[in-house]
């Protein structure tokens, strides 16, 4: 029922409440009015004695013609729900202004509850995402199986089980194939595998080369905007999908190499001319690569069809990096990229004296100094460096367009020159850094804890 048809009689509206911005709110109306299971008793018996006339002027006085009808379909659904009525309205809470059809509550008790959070415990100890609907399905099996066939597993009851055992939907942090705590004794054993084999080789510098992929626009998933505002709009020129690849290399002792860049490019139809753009210009057709002169480092830029390293790439890049150092033994920390170990890449590195060691499958995130202390912040200002570009475009009214090749490469290598954290890389990832010290003390830590866990094994077998 409107306002329009059974508000009659009843107090005039509130003002509504005045916005901080100065637009004023359009008051507040009574859209329906509710009753209580008590008034429509009433209602119901003066119908039966009195009749639908005096039920109107008792109780909807000044009512129209529109309203009488509409009074008029509302005490007929009234009377089709009597027995309900009847039953509402002798509980405690009289005033009620609804009441549940009185039926037995299907619940699961403390013991079956405690089982199920059991098993999403035992999933989450091995990383298996659980997600709602699952414990849903779950709680129904475990329903049935005790005989309560008809346990709906709604959404309150999801609530409440999770409030009661201490649960919560959480946002993923981390990823891998190993258990956190298994990351770490890995990490541990790597550095000590990494200074042993240092020493093997008489360096006191380790180098570290990740691959990663910048975009050219590198949109935020967060935006400060209006409170309760509907629709976030981030502007975007189209080219959010476009996107570089990046091979970074640093060293220990905080040394940088100019970023190695490969862009992805159509190859030519004519063999002999893809041949030449190979040879002489990069993988770049001739009018792509007199566009690009201006960059700074036009030698570490490169193009093939898929716009990232391969075997080839890898070589000429490991040319680039090492060919002009002098000839001394040198050791290279590289991930399980299978391009990093096909027979031309280590044919290249013998030649260069350079050692390669693997880093473990899975353990990049803790292992590999680009992964823990170089790539987000390398990422946050190339952002920062996209976001200044957009705020220019937007104040001089200029033509939004996505970014050129020159300012990508241009934002890949102020970024990578404004990074501070090279040396930290590789003391986070539990290299030690040309101290015995430091590698005796790692030593000590991990035999300790070796020790440790032998201990509470022998503990738990008594």
């Amino acid at each position: 029922m409107t306002d329009e048809s059974l508000d009659a009689g009843q107090p005039p509206a509130r003002p509504g409440r005045t916005s901080r911005k100065g637009v004023h709110s359009v008051a507040l109306r009574y859209v329906r009015r509710s009753y209580s299971y008590g008034f429509k008793q009433t209602a119901l018996c003066e119908l039966e004695t009195f009749g639908f006339k005096q039920v109107v002027a008792d109780h909807w006085p000044g009512a129209s013609p529109s309203q009488r009808r509409n009074i008029s379909k509302l005490l007929h659904k009234w009377k089709a729900s009597r027995a309900n009525i009847d039953a509402a309205s002798t509980a405690v809470k009289r005033k009620a202004l609804k009441a549940r059809p009185s039926r037995v509550t299907c619940v699961l008790s403390p013991e079956t509850e405690a089982g199920i959070a059991g098993w999403v415990r035992a999933l989450r100890a091995e990383g298996v995402p659980i997600s709602q609907q699952m414990i849903q399905l779950k709680a129904q099996v475990v329903a049935r199986s005790e005989g309560i066939g008809d346990f709906a597993a709604s959404g309150p009851w999801l609530e409440g089980f999770k409030r009661r055992q201490h649960l919560s939907l959480r946002t993923r942090g981390t990823q891998g194939q190993r258990p956190p705590d298994d990351l770490e004794a890995v990490a541990e054993r790597f550095g000590l595998e990494v200074a042993a084999k240092a020493r093997e080789l008489g360096v006191d510098e380790v180098w570290n080369a990740d691959e990663t992929a910048v975009f050219f626009e590198l949109l935020p998933r967060r935006t400060v905007d209006e409170r309760g505002a509907r629709t976030v709009w981030v502007r975007c020129a189209g080219a959010e999908k476009r996107r570089v690849s990046v091979l970074l290399l640093g060293s220990s002792l905080g040394c940088q190499k100019t970023p190695f860049i490969v862009m992805k490019e159509v190859p030519s139809r004519v063999p002999c001319r893809q041949a030449e753009n190979d040879a002489e210009r990069n993988g770049f057709g001739q009018h792509v690569w007199d566009g690009l002169e201006e960059l700074e480092s036009r030698d570490t830029v490169f193009a093939n069809k898929a716009g990232w390293l391969t075997g080839p790439l890898i070589v000429k890049w490991l040319e680039l990096m090492f060919g002009n150092m002098p000839r001394m033994p040198r050791l290279l920390l590289l991930d399980e990229f299978s391009g990093h170990w096909t027979e031309e890449v280590l044919a290249k590195c013998e030649e260069l004296q350079l050692t390669l060691l693997r880093i473990p499958a899975g353990c990049t995130s803790v292992c590999q100094p680009a992964d823990v202390s170089w790539n987000k912040p390398f990422k946050a200002e190339i952002r920062k460096l996209w976001v200044d570009r957009l705020v220019g475009i937007v104040e001089n009214n200029e033509p939004f367009t996505p970014p050129s090749r020159i300012d990508v490469c241009n934002w890949v290598l102020t970024a990578w020159r404004s990074l501070e954290t090279i040396e930290n890389g590789f003391q986070a990832s539990r290299i030690p850094i040309n101290t015995d010290a430091q590698v005796a003390q790692l030593a000590l830590d991990l035999k300790m804890a070796e020790i440790t866990d032998d201990t509470q094994i022998v503990t738990e077998d008594e």
